[in-house]
């Protein structure tokens, strides 16, 4: 497995995790929550563009998980056929 593989196969969980964070927070109900970013951080929060934006890296997520696992079973497949070819013509 290459390092493209991993970061690949690693994304889709990570952009989970993160929307499941988000989720379970509940950040959006706790009192005064945007006066105290402001405050203590100096940030203008939006939190339904950071709900539309964790929502897109979680389709994005999906989408690398089925184009790795897709190479894996390619990539087991070509190995399988090269071993049956190699046992049929006695070299194993």
């Amino acid at each position: 497995m290459g390092p493209v593989t991993i970061a690949v196969d690693s994304y889709g969980p990570v952009t989970d995790n993160a929307q499941s964070v988000y989720e379970l927070s509940l950040i959006e109900q706790v009192p005064n929550i945007r006066q105290e970013l402001k405050k203590d951080f100096n940030i203008e929060v939006n939190f339904e563009r950071a709900k539309d934006l964790l929502e897109e890296n979680d389709g994005a997520g999906n989408t690398f998980k089925a184009t790795a696992q897709a190479g894996a079973h390619r990539h087991r497949g070509s190995r399988r056929d090269h071993d049956d070819f190699l046992h049929h013509h006695g070299a194993d």
